[in-house]
């Protein structure tokens, strides 16, 4: 039996995943975090209405 993974290329779907709630932040700041590992990028957008969590992964 054969394995077809190695006979064609890794197709790599990407998915996100977004979290939003009303916690509210006192100052106006707006700040982006962004963490990346191995196919994998967080992003955290803070405002003074909403914290927003969105993470894209790959697979």
């Amino acid at each position: 039996m054969v394995n077809s993974s190695i006979l064609s290329p890794r197709t790599w779907t990407q998915h996100t995943t977004c979290e939003k709630t009303t916690q509210h932040n006192s100052n106006l700041t707006f700040t982006i975090l962004t963490t990346t590992t191995t196919n994998t990028t967080t992003t955290t957008h803070h405002d003074y209405h909403y914290k927003t969590s969105c993470t894209q992964y790959y697979e």
